[in-house]
């Protein structure tokens, strides 16, 4: 019987599920766990003789992995949004497709008003060139780390940073993406320029 089985996973209902599926409805698969803490997507679905429903497939399909990535992923996530340093992760055209809580700290806008906006936005002009230099650069798969440059924030100001840049690349290993992480040494530069003029 399907209840034979059922104790040795958390998933109460497949008896119920199983019962729905013999009467022609259709239930929604599901990721269940067994007793040793493996991760299963569980599919029900009827066995058909001609047209007549003569019992159900149930199907276990192994996707530890998955469940792995996906909590790796979430891992990521909250190291990226905790980071000390502002990150933006923008396309490979130099569109902002998502910033740290730090950048959104740092630099006074908002996560909406910089996600789908070019990077531009947090340059000063005279930059652009550099910064088109650096992205190129990066997609050549060349180290650009702790380059001295410029942020600008939402109020006007500058602020004096170390980039590193990194590409981010997919299974296939082709490049998707560029991360940014900018250091601010802002309170180094001032104080370098007081020394300067002390001498």
């Amino acid at each position: 019987r399907i209840d034979s089985f059922a104790s040795s996973i958390d998933y109460e209902g497949l008896s119920q599920d199983a019962e729905r599926v013999l009467k022609g409805e259709a239930v929604p698969d599901r990721q269940i766990v067994n007793r040793e803490g493996h991760w299963y997507l569980l599919r029900i679905l009827p066995y058909r003789s001609g047209s007549v429903i003569d019992g159900v497939v149930v199907t276990f399909i192994a996707i530890d992995s998955i469940k792995a990535t996906e909590a790796e992923l979430v891992q990521m996530s909250k190291v990226f949004m905790d980071a000390a340093d502002p990150i933006i992760i923008e396309d490979l055209n130099g569109t902002i497709i998502d910033v740290n809580s730090e950048t959104v700290r740092s630099y006074g806008w908002s996560r909406g008003e910089l996600i789908g906006r070019p990077i531009e936005i947090l340059l000063p002009e005279k930059q652009y060139a550099k910064s088109a230099q650096l992205r190129q650069r990066c997609r050549n798969n060349e180290a650009v780390r702790n380059v001295e440059t410029v942020r600008l924030r939402k109020d006007g100001t500058l602020c004096s940073v170390l980039l590193t840049l990194s590409l981010i690349t997919d299974e296939q290993a082709t490049a998707v993406a560029i991360a940014s992480i900018a250091k601010d040494i802002s309170a180094q530069k001032e104080a370098e320029s007081i020394a300067f003029e002390a001498l």
